[in-house]
């Protein structure tokens, strides 16, 4: 075999090929060389090894432990210290650090035998990487620093850059970005013609860059270095790229385009079996879903990557990702768990002192969560010591180390902390502990009897979550964030109702309703994020360039708050403060050129005050608005322009009662269309046990409601489960009396899931089409909803009807487009575990909540002729998720659904009434309900879709006394609205 230095390529398959080195060493000595000039005309594989574990992991490993035994078989002292350090590299890379710090002393020995300093130099910068990566930063700056002297002692200008590279990286280990920004430059001056290695060091700058607050900087460097090593094949160093683009992202909350590189650089580790990193991403990629609210997600990643983390070694990554787990568990109300968590940690002594911190910190938290008010005091005393060096850190035990203290009765000592807590969040700018400060100083105040300072208290609290909710622009994160916080708002709401007077019921109400469904509002209104409105503003310019602008200085603004989420304390100084000020003064007057454009209320919708509210209520209709807080109900009642407040219960008490009715109708779906014996015990049954809901959660009200025209409702937590048009109330005015006819024999009754969403509704164009879409999925279960399609169908000459097999996804997703009123027969299933996949079965799917999100309704009248549709789950801060979001967010101006399984003769009825006098009020303008003194169905002047269906239930109820098959559907929207 002739051997050629320049065809090194040529002698890496043949290694590959030919697993036993001494038939390869053969193969090379036939022609003619011997040890000596063998070992010198093949050193260079080494080099050629160490590239390779860029692009191909694997075969740089394998490559790697055959040419180390033909090293040693030549026995050459320089050939085998070059073999073990590549190998040394492919055995850090995957993540085998402690293998590869014992194969380069092997390495150094060697070069010393051969007498070659600079070899041995070479070593030592291996030795770097494996050092940092277990944490021994002092010992990989040592190795480092002497490494560098003796490359430049030795006239070495290019192996003197890859330290000062390395040097860099330890830099920014010790936290210390300037010094290492100085480093990657020089480092960057003497870099050789070697594009993967300059696109690496790229990358490294662009880190450091990161922990000095440059943001754009840093992401311009890291997408340049990013598609600099792709281009070249350098799938390995790509991957570590696009991890910390990944990252760069998560922290400004473009968590949409992090989670598409976190999830491609996971898949690559993991083709790349370097399961270690993955791991380690995944912890960082859980980071990011904690910080903005997004728990259950972070505890999925959590426990996906501690395995792995253990697993290789991994000890500090892996105790990190375990406080993020109990941190994240306690947020999510699951304390057993957060126990076995906090469990598995390592002892305190074998942690550093700032890990310790931190997990005092959390088991803090922890013993809080527990009631254990003392043990919780020590750990965050214990906390505050440990982390004396990371003052921002310092004031979130402090918040902690208050809260204990005010459960403890120690209300001036919770005082002293809070206020020196609330130092050092304004110092450092931490805009979200510091309106966790201000509530928790709300409620020292109330527990001294200061109820005019506690209110103040919680009005600054609330301004600054509002403000900062305003930085965000992911739906998710908006609606993580606003529910995190809701606390403070609804506890505020609460004061102002205890004070009774219509000012402060007035701004109650615009309180509950800045954290009440705030991200489903910004999808019905359509509010954007900001670049997708520069991108539509091509006619506009100079409004583009604002809105990019203002997108930026977002971005930038969520990761330096990020970063007192990831490190705080000392390295987030005085720059960083007025960076943070900079960008929100920047902000600020953005915002005020971009009024002048006419595009401002796209960047995020703001919740409407009262004024707005009200001029939404029409005359004769009373709103009410109930509220959560502190574990209390709370309900709002305007009625022509008079304002009550009422305090209705524990919370607790209520959703046991819900639940109890909720049991009682589902027993009564179990006899069918029977209509005495064990049916009317069971229907009877059903009534008492709405009658005690009416009683909890209505009767209060119907004092101040009885003159109303229509019922305006806003529910809260477990009252979406209510159905309040059957209500039993009393025909007497002012009466408190629960056992007369149902509500809606008395006035039309609609539901909306905040009044916000109400303004948006109106808001809307007014007309739409007048193409009716029928469609029908029937089968074996439920044989009638073809009868009930086809009989609609024919009964309105030139609707689309879609029936069985034709009822596809594609199909249906095409004809909702141009539907005024869309009509669904077909089964319905409600997710409990994961609601937005709740949905309609068609012909050859699942049309789900999920999937609306994508479809354009033209604001269509919605009626979902299926069991269960009306059912969602509520989320903190009102969030609803279910069917009833996803239609509304696709554009319908109202959705009549039900609440529980439906019965099929009674539900073709109805449907079949109620579209008549939809189309006669919709052709004519007024309503088609007609007087009747014994039901009190009164004649209205203006037709609506909640008065249609009011009087299409009255009819079936007059037919039909069973309350399971009566009252099942109800309508959500305008009950002034028409269709």
């Amino acid at each position: 075999m002739s051997i050629d230095v320049d065809h090194i390529d040529a002698l890496l398959e043949a290694i590959l090929r030919c697993p036993d080195p001494a038939t390869t060493i053969a193969s090379l000595r036939a022609v003619g060389q011997d040890d000596e000039s063998l070992a010198a005309v093949i050193a260079p594989i080494a080099d050629r090894i160490q590239q390779m574990v860029a692009s191909d992991l694997g075969a740089a490993t394998l490559l790697a432990r055959r040419f180390v035994d033909i090293a040693d078989r030549l026995a050459q002292p320089g050939l085998a210290a070059r073999a073990r350090i590549a190998q040394a590299v492919t055995l850090t890379y995957g993540n085998h650090f402690v293998e590869a710090i014992e194969v380069l002393a092997d390495a150094t020995s060697f070069a010393t035998s051969a007498d070659d300093p600079v070899l041995a130099a070479r070593s030592q910068l291996a030795r770097m990487h494996a050092f940092a990566r277990l944490g021994r930063l002092d010992d990989a700056a040592t190795t480092g620093e002497a490494a560098l002297a003796e490359f430049l002692r030795c006239g070495q200008p290019a192996l003197a850059a890859r330290a000062e590279a390395n040097l860099g990286v330890i830099e920014r280990m010790r936290q210390r970005p300037t010094r290492a920004i100085e480093r990657f430059a020089s480092a960057i001056r003497a870099w050789p013609a070697e594009p993967i290695g300059r696109a690496q060091l790229q990358s490294n700058l662009a880190e450091a860059l990161l922990d000095a607050d440059r943001f754009s900087e840093a992401e311009g460097s890291f997408r340049t270095a990013l598609a600099e090593l792709e281009a070249v094949g350098a799938t390995q160093a790509a991957t570590i790229v696009e991890g910390n683009l990944a990252d760069l992202l998560a922290r400004q909350g473009r968590l949409n385009e992090a989670l598409l590189h976190f999830e491609r650089v996971r898949r690559r580790y993991t083709e790349l079996e370097a399961r270690g990193d993955a791991a380690r991403l995944q912890a960082e990629q859980a980071d990011a879903f904690a910080q903005t609210g997004l728990f259950a997600e972070a505890i999925t990643e959590y426990r996906s990557a501690l395995g792995q983390l253990q697993l290789h070694g991994m000890v500090a990554e892996a105790a990190r990702a375990r406080l993020g787990l109990a941190k994240s568990l306690l947020r999510a109300g699951r304390i057993a768990e957060a126990t076995l968590a906090l469990q598995e940690l390592p002892a305190s002594d074998d942690m550093p002192p700032l890990l310790r911190g931190r997990a005092a910190l959390v088991r803090g938290r922890h013993a809080i969560a527990l009631r254990d008010f003392a043990r919780a005091e020590a750990q965050f005393r214990d906390a505050i010591r440990l982390l004396e060096e990371r003052p921002a850190e310092q004031a979130i035990a402090r918040h902690g180390l208050a809260d204990a203290l005010l459960s403890l009765r120690k209300r001036v000592e919770a005082e002293v902390e809070i206020d020196q807590a609330l130092r050092s969040a304004r110092r450092w700018l931490m805009r979200p502990l510091e309106a966790d400060l201000l509530h928790l100083r709300a409620k020292a105040l109330l527990a001294g009897g200061h109820e005019d300072a506690a209110i103040e208290a919680l009005r600054s609290a609330t301004m600054g979550i509002e403000s900062l909710r305003g930085s965000l622009q992911a739906e998710r994160l908006r609606s993580a964030f606003t529910a995190r916080h809701a606390s403070a708002s609804a506890e505020l709401a609460i004061a102002l109702v205890r004070r009774g007077d219509e000012a402060s019921l007035r701004e109650a109400l615009e309180v509950s309703e800045r954290v009440r469904g705030r991200a489903l509002l910004d999808l019905v209104a359509r509010a954007v994020d900001l670049r997708d409105v520069a991108a539509a503003q091509s006619e506009d310019p100079s409004a583009a360039a604002l809105l990019r602008e203002a997108a930026d200085a977002q971005h930038q603004l969520n990761a330096l708050f990020s970063r007192l989420d990831r490190e705080p304390g000392d390295r987030v100084g005085v720059e960083w403060r007025a960076s943070v000020l900079t960008l929100e003064e920047r902000l600020r007057v953005i915002e005020s050129r971009l009024g002048a454009t006419h595009r401002l209320g796209e960047l995020l919708v703001s919740a409407p005050d009262a004024t707005t509210m009200l001029a939404t209520v029409r005359p004769g209709t009373a709103l009410v608005s109930y509220l959560i807080a502190d574990g209390r109900l709370t309900a709002i009642v305007v009625l022509n322009g008079r304002w009550v407040g009422e305090e209705l219960g524990e919370i607790d008490e209520i959703s046991e009662r819900i639940e109890r009715w909720r049991f009682a109708i589902h027993r009564c779906l179990g006899v069918g269309g029977s209509v005495g014996g064990r049916a009317a015990t069971l229907d009877a049954d059903a009534h008492r046990a709405l009658r005690e809901v009416c009683r909890l959660v209505f009767a209060p009200l119907w004092p101040h409601l009885s003159h109303a025209s229509s019922l305006q409702i806003v529910p809260a937590g477990p009252l979406h489960a209510v159905p309040f048009h059957a209500l039993p109330v009393s025909a007497e005015p002012h009466s408190e009396g629960i056992d007369g006819e149902p509500l809606l024999a008395r006035m039309a009754v609609a539901t909306v899931p905040s009044v916000g969403v109400l303004v948006a509704l109106r808001a809307r164009p007014t007309t739409r089409p007048t193409q009716k879409v029928i469609i029908g999925v029937a089968d074996d279960a439920a044989p009638a909803i073809t009868f009930e399609a086809e009989t609609l169908a024919f009964s309105h000459p030139g609707s689309t009807l879609l029936l069985d097999r034709d009822a596809t996804l594609a199909k249906v997703r095409e004809a909702a487009g141009g539907a005024g009123v869309l009509h669904l027969a077909c089964h319905g299933r409600f997710v409990a575990e994961s609601p937005m996949r709740s949905g309609l079965r068609l012909a050859d799917g699942w049309l789900t909540a999920t999937d609306l999100y994508s479809m354009r309704l033209p604001r269509s009248l919605v009626i979902l002729s299926a069991c269960d549709t009306g059912r969602v789950a509520v989320d903190g801060g009102e969030e609803l998720h279910g069917l009833l979001r996803g239609f509304f967010v696709a554009g319908a101006s109202g959705v009549v659904l039900s609440g529980w399984p439906v019965h099929d003769a009674a539900t073709i009825e109805l449907m079949t009434d109620l579209h008549v006098r939809c189309d006669v009020g919709a052709r004519s303008g007024v309503d088609p309900t007609i007087s009747d003194d014994r039901s009190g169905v009164r004649e209205s002047s203006v037709f609506s879709v909640a008065d249609a269906l009011r009087a299409a239930t009255l009819g079936l109820r007059a037919r039909r006394v069973r309350i399971a098959e009566w009252a099942a559907f109800s309508f959500v929207g305008d009950v002034g609205g028409g269709s």
